[in-house]
């Protein structure tokens, strides 16, 4: 069994509809991360023999920095996301997709309304920034689009985060997601991002601030 203190904690975040499972079943596929997927609570930290624990979470429905806790089911209605970025040799990883993909996602996939849609892409970008900000190199970000039109390069910069090989086992995480069974590949035709349109022109003008941030973690994703 590993020591603790060698250890690196990993957390997946992104807004709903991001592509955040499938990018969490590539990198639980590599041999040496152990991996949750949507768990509100720490029981990540208890997986054994394993030198990269993590958990993956949409934000910020499932997370939030401060979150309460629900006494009616004694559990977090939020994981408390201060919690994760006090354990040692914490790792990030996030994952941006383009707002009128996530909200139409959203409403199609779980019936939300748009106003709902859009509020959780808002917030998750606002959040995702500022971790960004907060952890500098111990941050990864990735955009979906370019995930799937070159997902060796992007898996190539998650191992590097966490010190690991790369291992080509990685590219076939697809056909172990969890959720979405009916994802055969990486289709290159969901790669690029949504013609702007006058919703988009309509979202940024209303929401510039937000928008930049969107486009900064973009620039981040590709820089690094």
């Amino acid at each position: 069994m590993l020591k603790k203190n060698t250890r690196r904690h990993l957390l997946i975040l992104g807004a709903p509809r991001s592509g955040t499972t499938l990018l969490a079943a590539m990198i639980g596929c590599h041999d040496d991360i152990g991996l949750l997927v949507e768990s509100k609570r720490m029981v990540f930290t208890e997986i054994a023999g394993k030198a990269v624990v993590g958990n993956k979470l949409c934000v910020p429905n499932q997370i939030e920095f401060e979150a309460n806790w629900d006494r009616r089911v004694s559990r977090f209605s939020k994981a408390p996301l201060e919690k994760y970025l006090a354990l040692p040799n914490f790792k990030l990883v996030l994952i941006v997709r383009h707002v009128e993909a996530v909200a139409s996602s959203i409403k199609k996939r779980a019936g939300k309304p748009n106003e709902t849609a859009l509020m959780y892409w808002r917030r998750g970008i606002e959040i995702m920034h500022e971790l960004k900000q907060r952890l500098a190199q111990d941050a990864v970000v990735i955009a979906f689009e370019n995930m799937l039109a070159n997902p060796e390069r992007h898996m190539r910069r998650v191992t590097d985060l966490l010190e690991l090989p790369y291992q080509e086992k990685m590219l076939d995480g697809y056909k172990y997601n969890p959720y979405y069974r009916e994802f055969s590949g990486f289709d290159l035709s969901r790669a690029n991002a949504p013609q702007q349109t006058r919703e988009t022109s309509d979202f940024a003008s209303k929401h510039p601030e937000i928008w930049k941030k969107y486009l900064e973690l973009c620039a981040a994703g590709e820089s690094q």
